[in-house]
């Protein structure tokens, strides 16, 4: 007689390191937040998708009432403005690269991300984001850097599909160990410097912070420590605000490239870059410098971001709703 075989033991499950009995449970409004965040990432892929859809079918639709010589001259419009922007995109591609090498350099600088709140980084990241579309579009590119770049915020950058292949410089190290300081110009709104021409000699660093008035100065205080050169931005000079002039990242970069483009006039430059809503009006001695730029009034339903990112450490900017 054969004994039968002893009751095999279960083996014990997979512990999931995320739920190790060392780390504390979530609190119910982490957990509502982390619920909102996925329903808001489906709720934006589902709208994608059906907004993909209805056009696929208004565009089958506009095939079938076509005659076929119609039809012909579609595809042969189509592919001609594929070529038109594959050429423009190629264009702009080479004028990066270029740009990369010997344009004017701005840098971000990213040090203070390890004291920014995970909201914040994502709004960080946002202005990032804006900063690289305008300099990827503009016909007036500069060299693009990113420095202190690690961490938290690193993770958010690499997150954008396409990142990987943008036209820029990331570095590791601060700003301070890369460039020599006798070149570099941090911008804020503290410093007793006004900027008024740009030079291709000098790194002209933007603060990459997100700030609720609790670092308030913070940038200025750290470059006099470092003894470094400081420079504000002269925008009340010229232009009338109905809001403060303590600009969000992407404003202060897309003024400067803006300043490039339009060789040194300030007036241009804020017109172009500025929200119209916060521009109250034209100093009237330097109105002449429009020439021949729209001066209409804005248009109130303008919508442009007004994230709280500021440049160097001053009050967020003051929405004018």
């Amino acid at each position: 007689m054969t004994s039968s075989p002893p009751d095999e033991q279960p083996s014990p499950a997979p512990v999931d390191p995320s739920t190790s009995v060392d780390q504390p449970p979530l609190s119910k409004r982490k957990q509502k937040k982390l619920a909102k965040q996925v329903d808001w990432t489906v709720l934006k892929r589902d709208k994608k998708h059906r907004v993909q859809a209805q056009k696929l079918e208004e565009r089958n639709k506009r095939l079938e009432g076509m005659t076929e010589e119609e039809r012909t001259e579609h595809r042969q419009k189509s592919l001609a403005r594929i070529e038109e922007r594959r050429q423009q995109r190629q264009a702009e591609t080479e004028r990066q690269k270029e740009a990369l090498k010997t344009g004017q350099r701005i840098v971000i600088d990213l040090s203070y991300s390890e004291i920014q709140t995970q909201s914040e980084l994502k709004s960080l990241k946002t202005q990032l984001n804006f900063c690289y579309g305008t300099n990827n579009h503009t016909p007036t590119p500069v060299s693009l850097h990113l420095t202190s770049f690690g961490g938290k915020l690193k993770e958010e950058m690499e997150s954008i599909v396409g990142f990987q292949n943008w036209i820029i410089e990331t570095h590791e190290q601060s700003f301070l160990d890369i460039y020599p300081h006798n070149e570099i110009v941090y911008l804020t709104s503290d410093s007793p410097n006004s900027l008024e021409v740009l030079d291709k000699n000098c790194v002209y660093v933007i603060g990459g912070m997100v700030d609720h008035n609790r670092l308030k100065g913070r940038t200025f205080e750290d470059s006099s420590k470092h003894n470094l050169r400081t420079a504000s931005l002269p925008i009340r000079k010229y232009v009338d605000l109905s809001a403060r002039d303590v600009l969000s990242v992407n404003h202060v970069f897309n003024l400067l490239v803006a300043l490039l483009e339009h060789e040194g006039n300030w007036v241009k430059a804020l017109h172009q870059t500025l929200p119209p809503r916060i521009i109250r009006s034209v100093k009237p001695e330097y109105v002449h410098m429009l020439g021949d730029a729209d001066v209409s009034p804005p248009d109130p339903d303008t919508h442009t971001p007004d994230v709280t990112v500021t440049a160097d450490g001053g009050e967020k900017m003051t929405k004018t709703d």
